[in-house]
């Protein structure tokens, strides 16, 4: 059971490094932003930065517990956001997204979700709020997935350069 969970010390470290920049993010923000950083939801962007970091490795037994048809989008969740290459590259056989890929091992993803997030109209009065509350969870998850993609791309780095890490 625990090698099903702890199959690789790699996550473990991504995650670490992913939780420790968010908390310096955090940090940071409160010093230079505290209005800005208050608004923003600590959950969501944690949840985030966990899925970009490392994944959600350590609820692997769930797959147990869980029903078969269900294992393909656990294994999107147990995976991080940048190696979701190694999956898609599986599934659907197509060369631009092998491992590593420009659209996973890069920011483009939550960029796209920061736009998204911005390009949502405002509501010009109190009656319409959903439309903004939608937009501020897509701002949540997009600043989530910002320091967590950040921090794996910042781990894979240090891995490549240290003898027998983790070279591709």
């Amino acid at each position: 059971m625990f090698i099903l969970i702890f199959h690789s010390v790699k996550p473990i470290i991504y995650l670490l490094l992913g939780v420790t920049l968010y908390n310096y993010f955090e940090q940071w923000c409160e010093r230079y932003n505290k209005p800005g950083i208050e608004s923003v939801n600590p959950v969501l962007s944690l949840i985030m930065v966990v899925w970009g970091s490392g994944g959600f490795f350590f609820l692997r037994f769930l797959s147990l517990l869980l029903p078969n048809w269900l294992n393909p989008l656990l294994q999107v969740l147990f995976t991080a956001v940048p190696d979701l290459g190694l999956i898609f590259a599986k599934w659907m056989q197509y060369s631009w997204l092998s491992h590593p890929s420009w659209l996973w091992k890069s920011i483009l993803l939550p960029t796209v979700l920061l736009v998204i997030s911005l390009l949502v109209p405002k509501p010009r009065n109190h009656l319409m709020p959903k439309g903004r509350r939608y937009s501020k969870y897509l701002f949540d998850l997009s600043l989530g997935l910002y320091v967590g993609v950040s921090a794996h791309l910042i781990a894979d780095l240090l891995l490549f350069w240290i003898p027998g890490g983790d070279n591709y």
